[in-house]
């Protein structure tokens, strides 16, 4: 690999169906509202997503590579439902990101712990942060000024699918694009 080759920031995810899409964006609408003037850029609709494994800037001439790791493993997953828990703010003393935190059913956990695994085996280096499932909604440049009493719909999604997305990041946000998508099982 040249030492300037071009490189795709890479992550797997659960794509929401539509239905739970509707229902994130007006969970962050009643955010939105709660939080009042809070310095937040709230994620674009078509950008929730929930992550199983981030990979980094990986070079263009190992997308295939990572992709050949992604269709076994979602064949041999299971699908779930995972239900929304609660709204977390992190880091916890100084709160950047509003997500919105889901169970985490036995099948998920045991799609991102062997993401991990053929992750490593491909040579990535361990993902340095814990597997919790949620989608962002929004993120802050400074500190989110407390935290909003919302009431918490009744929202599931469905993680019936891996996608393979390439993110894109631009002063206004992040830019994503699914490069590829696998139903599970």
């Amino acid at each position: 690999m040249a030492p300037d080759a071009p490189a795709l920031r890479l992550f797997a995810a659960v794509l929401p169906d539509d239905a739970a899409r509707a229902a994130l964006v007006r969970l962050q609408g009643e955010l939105r509202q709660a939080l009042g003037a809070a310095p937040l850029r709230w994620a674009d609709p078509e950008a929730l997503h929930l992550t199983l494994r981030f990979f980094g800037a990986v070079p263009e001439d190992r997308v295939r590579e990572v992709e050949a790791m992604l269709a076994p493993a979602a064949a041999a997953a299971k699908s779930t439902r995972c239900e929304l828990q609660r709204i977390e703010y992190w880091p916890p003393r100084v709160p950047r990101v509003v997500a919105a935190a889901f169970s985490c059913p036995a099948a998920l956990a045991a799609l991102a712990t062997g993401l991990e695994a053929r992750a490593r085996a491909l040579g990535f280096a361990p993902e340095r942060r814990r597997f919790r499932p949620h989608v962002t909604l929004a993120r802050g440049s400074g500190r989110i000024i407390g935290r909003a009493p919302v009431r918490l719909p009744a929202l599931a999604l469905d993680a019936d699918n891996l996608a393979l997305v390439s993110s894109l990041t631009l002063p206004e946000g992040a830019r994503y694009r699914t490069l590829r998508r696998w139903p599970l099982g």
